[in-house]
């Protein structure tokens, strides 16, 4: 390390001196990176001369799932450290950090996952050179030492030395070679480790996006297009130029920007704007047109094959002939829905000559940094993202570039530091949402079994939406700008043309035993702004197919856990959560008078999930009264996160089940805030019980996995108390 990274590493830490430093290379970041005085060359563990001084820099970004938590969990393990005693800071934006194409980005369930082994290793590495520094010291060898929270000492107890005072004496060529505990052994690992981020949060000193402010910086809010695809065609700013503290009013790529001050002048202001808008080709579309061409398309065509196992025709053709068993047939209809995060979109951007400064919260800051660096001609290496340490919410929402750049371009065109600021009206009408989706399934059930399971999907692919954005980020930077786009414009077709459907369909092939299946896809290639929503295709898929799985209990007279029981006969870990979750409610009691119980199951990002609802149906409403989870997601790195997790996956699936709907209508959405999109308040909630199953696997997703069944538990104890199917949401008795 060079004496100016030096430098710049202690103020970045604020340590006071830099006793050892060691970095730790994540799987693909085995090479230098390339974001000159800005990255530390890796992540970063740090060790400072006085007492209680560690650091540890990590490149994932904390949106309330616990990853920092978890990250030092995992690492404080192996060193023998209590991470409550370590100092966590967010990594500058950097490959070195890249998950996915060389890009660092927080998605999908895979923090925990794409960490495990490389944190717990680092950590055994680094307290194997400890002990072998103490050693020295002592006299004596690494056999005769133990650790324990941050002190080496002889077994018997006669010498010690902290990590602090030992740090000047580690050797960077000892950080090796580090053995690992046994699951027996640990102290941290599954015990429960207090939160980092809760004393921040409850002292108000947390730092979110939209808490950064700059000296001089500019405020700006945008007045969008009522439709998507609309354009400005002229715009009066004369009213809005009289409000004190308006700097300007300009027209921008995304619409009018009003320029000023404070947040409430340039919002006040806006409403005075008068804007002539050309409507564009979407003026006329709506929700329910898009439904019917979804339903025609699907009546039609099975379309795009996503999944196919054994001879789902030849099962349907049996039967119209020797009508042999029940056929099930069914369609289900899903809304758009708004990711509605407590944190409205913002960033900051102060563009000059020669570099671009960017203060935003991003699931994605790498396509943050490469996007500014396209859009302006500049190198990468001269656009620095800093990335907040916390996202008021994320849900895939804050994966996007859409509110940086809108930043970047003001403060290019106004060559001053500008904030723009989204209004939670802005957010739920002009953010991109999860997209609507039918769904036409059919089976038959011969001999108390599915014998053949057909599900056709209709919905516009994410991937698609998501590929030709941001491939040109995860390519090289020295490709000229123009090549990357046409790479990326290449791979998407040759995406859709191998009928790659991972996220679109992704939870729709049944994890039943179930010999005869087809998963069918239909897009219609719409030009509505859509995106990763937490469960993504799981969040929608897990709900059909668990609903129709309980049609199918139903048809086969059976009792859908027992139903779900011998189709999960070949699947271990699937049936322990099923079996689970059925005694912890006590499956089939009797149940007070208007109570009903519902089950679903569901796999998704590697972890398995059961859940039994108990709910309320009384003069047409619906009360929620408990739920039990049970969750295997491997080994439980922080049991109290995993809780909150599955807790707050089926809070927000109950939402969208229960509330959520965007309808769009003459090319814009209807809804604009939480009095039309309504959302699970304290009061609506549900009770949730939470059991996690012991296990030596290695850990997976936690953040999204609660979801996907939620909803399906809920209909299905809907339909048990009064007859009526939920094939559309939000769920109604009327």
């Amino acid at each position: 390390m060079s004496d100016f990274n030096r430098r710049e590493f202690l103020k970045y830490t604020g340590l006071s001196s830099l006793g050892f430093i060691v970095s730790i290379q994540t799987p693909l970041a085995a090479k230098k990176a390339i974001v000159g005085g800005q990255a530390f060359e890796h992540h970063y563990f740090a060790i400072g001369e006085k007492a209680n001084e560690f650091v540890f820099i990590m490149d994932k970004a904390e949106m309330g799932q616990g990853v920092i938590t978890g990250q030092a969990t995992i690492f404080c393990e192996e060193i023998d450290l209590n991470p409550e005693r370590i100092n966590i800071l967010p990594a500058p934006v950097d490959p070195i950090y890249g998950t996915m194409g060389d890009m660092q980005l927080t998605g999908g369930s895979t923090s925990t996952p794409d960490r495990w082994q490389v944190l717990r290793q680092a950590g055994a590495d680094i307290r194997a050179a400890l002990l072998k520094a103490a050693a020295k010291e002592f006299g004596t060898t690494s056999d005769n030492l133990v650790t324990s929270d941050g002190v080496v000492s002889t077994k018997d107890g006669s010498k010690s030395l902290t990590y602090n005072k030992l740090a000047t004496l580690i050797k960077r060529e000892d950080v090796k070679g580090g053995k690992l505990k046994s699951p027996k052994d640990f102290k941290y690992i599954g015990k429960g480790v207090k939160k980092a981020d809760a004393l921040e949060k409850t002292m108000g000193e947390a730092q979110f996006g939209i808490d950064f402010h700059k000296e001089g910086m500019l405020t700006a809010v945008i007045l969008r297009p009522p439709t998507f695809g609309g354009k400005v065609k002229s715009f009066d700013k004369s009213k809005a130029m009289e409000i004190k503290g308006i700097k300007d009013v300009i027209e921008v790529s995304r619409g009018v920007a009003v320029i000023g001050e404070k947040y409430w002048q340039v919002n006040k202001a806006r409403a005075l704007v008068k804007v002539d808008w050309e409507l564009g080709k979407n003026k006329d579309l709506s929700s329910e047109s898009i439904q019917k061409q979804y339903k025609d398309l699907l009546e039609s065509d099975s379309g795009k094959k996503a999944h196919a196992a054994g001879d789902v025709e030849k099962i349907f053709e049996e039967f119209k002939k020797d009508k042999s068993g029940v056929l099930v047939e069914a369609q289900y209809e899903l809304p758009y829905l708004a990711h509605a995060t407590m944190e409205p979109m913002n960033a900051a951007a102060d563009v000059k000559e020669d570099r671009v400064d960017i203060w935003v919260g991003s699931q994605g800051p790498t396509s943050v940094q490469n996007e500014a660096a396209d859009r302006l001609g500049l190198n990468r290496d001269q656009v620095f993202v800093h990335n907040m340490k916390y996202l008021g919410g994320g849900f895939g929402r804050r994966s996007t570039v859409d509110y940086p750049m809108e930043a970047l371009e003001l403060s290019q065109k106004l060559k001053e530091p500008v904030r723009v600021m989204w209004s939670r009206e802005d957010d739920m009408q002009f953010s991109p949402m999860r997209p609507i989706n039918r769904h036409h399934l059919k089976a038959v059930v011969k001999e108390g079994k599915p014998v053949g399971y057909e599900h056709r999907i209709g919905c516009e692919s994410l991937i698609q939406a998501f590929i030709p954005g941001t491939m040109p980020h995860m390519l090289p930077g020295w490709l000229p700008k123009g090549i990357r786009k046409g790479v990326a414009s290449v791979a998407g077709g040759a995406l859709d043309l191998m009928n790659f459907h991972m996220v679109t369909g992704e939870g729709a092939t049944l994890d039943y035993d179930v010999e005869n299946q087809f998963v069918g896809i239909q897009e219609l290639d719409l030009d509505i702004p859509i995106h990763f929503w937490r469960a993504v295709g799981h969040s929608y898929n897990g709900f059909v197919k668990e609903s129709f799985i309980d049609e199918l209990a139903h048809a086969a007279k059976a009792d859908p856990y027992a139903f779900r029981q011998k189709l999960l006969a070949k699947n271990a870990r699937g049936l322990t959560v099923l079996n689970k979750a059925a005694k912890m409610a006590n499956w089939g009691k009797e149940m007070p008078k208007d109570v009903y119980q519902g089950i679903a199951y569901h796999f998704s990002f590697g972890s398995y999930v059961a859940q039994v609802a108990e709910v309320k149906i009384k003069d047409g409403t619906i009360k929620v009264q408990k739920v039990f989870c049970s969750v295997d997601c491997g080994v439980a790195i922080n049991p109290d996160i995993i809780v909150d997790q599955m807790k707050s996956g089926i809070i927000y699936g109950l939402s969208a089940a229960l509330h959520g709907k965007m309808d769009l209508k003459n090319g814009g959405f209807v809804q604009t805030n939480f009095h039309e999109y309504n959302v699970m308040t304290l009061d609506g909630a549900p009770d949730i019980e939470v059991e996690i199953i012991d296990s030596e696997v290695s850990p997976m997703g936690v953040g999204e996995p609660g979801l996907p069944p939620a909803g399906a538990a809920v209909a299905n104890a809907i339909f048990a108390g009064s007859g009526k199917r939920m094939r559309t949401m939000p769920f109604t008795l009327s």
